[in-house]
């Protein structure tokens, strides 16, 4: 995907030299990307994530009820919009793989794949759950 926007975000997720980290238990109708959802077999369907980002999260028309990222964030807003989706999720089955600290610092620290340490590394998670923070 190439940006379409100028935004200071824009494109720093969708390049295809950005690396990101992704659990195993992804749910598998995601678009390639930092910003992802876990597979928990059945969603909440509360749909609240939904409304936050409708340009990027679907819900699949199964009984799992599964969200997931149709599209990456491009811009600014969009990014925004993701961090709020996460954010407000109750079951804890959205997150964010990428590097950007500035993102990391916005997120509940739950849905990150990655921590920063106190010298401003980061350090991967060893666990997709709310409990490794």
């Amino acid at each position: 995907m190439r940006p379409t926007s100028s935004a200071p975000y824009a494109g720093r997720y969708v390049s295809n030299n950005m690396k990101y980290h992704r659990f195993n238990d992804y749910a598998v109708e995601n678009v390639d990307g930092p910003f992802y959802t876990i597979d928990i077999g059945s969603d909440c369907g509360c749909l609240l994530p939904e409304a936050e980002a409708p340009t990027l999260l679907k819900t699949t028309n199964d009984p799992r009820d599964q969200t997931y990222f149709y599209r990456q964030p491009e811009t600014k807003e969009e990014i925004e919009n993701a961090i709020e989706a996460i954010n407000i999720c109750p079951i804890h089955d959205i997150r964010y793989g990428g590097r950007d600290p500035e993102i990391i610092k916005l997120i509940e620290p739950s849905q990150t794949d990655y921590k920063i340490l106190k010298n401003g590394k980061l350090k991967l998670k060893l666990i997709s759950t709310r409990y490794d923070t």
